[in-house]
C-alpha cells in the first residue's frame, strides 16, 4: 500500500513541477519577446532620426553659397 501512495505522490509532484516550469518558461519567453520588440522599435526610431539628420553635401554647399551671396551682394 505504501508503494502505491509513494508512486502516486511522485507522479503528482513531477506533474506539478513540470506544469510550473512550463508556466515559468512561458512567461519568461513573453518577457523576452516584449524586450526584443521594444529594442527593435527603438532601433527603428533611431534609424529614422539618423536619416532625418543626414544632410546632403551638395545641399549644404548651395546653402553656404546663398548665405555668402547674401553677405557679399548688396540688397539695393
Amino acid at each position: 500500500m505504501k508503494k502505491s501512495s509513494f508512486s502516486t505522490f511522485l507522479l503528482v509532484s513531477l506533474t506539478v513541477l513540470s506544469l510550473a516550469s512550463y508556466i515559468y518558461l512561458s512567461t519568461a519567453a513573453s518577457d523576452s519577446i516584449d524586450n526584443r520588440l521594444a529594442k527593435q522599435e527603438s532601433a527603428i526610431e533611431m534609424e529614422e532620426q539618423e536619416v532625418k539628420k543626414v544632410l546632403l553635401p551638395d545641399v549644404s554647399l548651395v546653402k553656404k553659397l546663398i548665405n555668402i551671396t547674401k553677405i557679399v551682394l548688396p540688397r539695393d
